[in-house]
């Protein structure tokens, strides 16, 4: 069980991965030696920061709940002329299958601070899982 607030890097491509559990064989073959509620960071991925993301997880009977926060500090495509809409993908992986995907909505402001402010639960079990945000 994991309970607590996140800070990390958003990155292109993968995104950020947060393991579940440690007693799954994938995820060591995803990353040596990492352990239950261990984030992987982009020196391990080998990709360059895009911004920064705060979450925050709780464990409601098995179930987890991500509340997407804020994300700070992301960049701007070269040559574009208006700001970004992010939005914040999360996919709860079993090995490299997506088992459930959740998404939050657009903030009603572009900007490259976003302040989301919201709510997101899985259905699906998250014990020996992987869970993979995006932006």
């Amino acid at each position: 069980m994991f309970n607590g607030i996140y800070d990390s890097c958003l990155h292109s491509g993968t995104g950020l991965h947060i393991i579940s559990s440690l007693n799954e064989t994938h995820v060591g073959d995803f990353v040596e030696g990492l352990g239950p509620g261990q984030l992987v960071g982009r020196q391990v991925l080998g990709m360059p920061c895009l911004g920064e993301i705060q979450l925050s997880f709780v464990d409601r009977k098995g179930r987890l709940e991500v509340e997407v926060i804020r994300a700070r500090g992301l960049q701007q495509k070269n040559n574009a002329k208006t700001l970004p809409a992010p939005y914040v993908k999360l996919h709860l992986l079993e090995g490299k299958t997506s088992v459930e995907k959740l998404r939050t909505a657009t903030p009603p402001r572009r900007t490259l601070d976003p302040l989301y402010q919201q709510q997101l639960s899985f259905t699906n079990p998250y014990h020996g899982k992987i869970l993979q945000v995006k932006q």
